[in-house]
């Protein structure tokens, strides 16, 4: 669920909408790293994710010239998050505040 605000943006930003992209996903990693364990691997996934995120932006922001694979890239690296995400542990905080799964 955490994860669904970027994913949404990721899949219909348009034209002009990178800082959206950028912000959406820097605020969900924050949030996430805040939920979790941040083990190694999860840590990897979240900094790929970000990095195809921008990329996504970047492209978005450029007049008149948008490549379909730059978007491609960003799905492909939140869903191997995703898949990280399945093995993530709650971080002490969340399990105080009755969060833990």
């Amino acid at each position: 669920m955490s994860l669904w605000p970027w994913t949404d943006i990721v899949e219909t930003a348009m034209g002009g909408m990178g800082d959206v992209v950028r912000l959406t996903a820097e605020n969900t990693v924050t949030n996430l790293r805040r939920l979790i364990v941040p083990t190694s691997p999860l840590e990897i996934a979240m900094e790929d994710a970000l990095l195809a995120s921008d990329a996504l932006a970047q492209d978005l922001d450029r007049r008149g010239f948008f490549q379909p694979a730059v978007r491609e890239e960003a799905r492909v690296a939140l869903n191997a998050l995703t898949w990280w995400l399945g093995s993530a542990k709650p971080a002490e905080q969340t399990k105080e505040i009755g969060l833990g799964w």
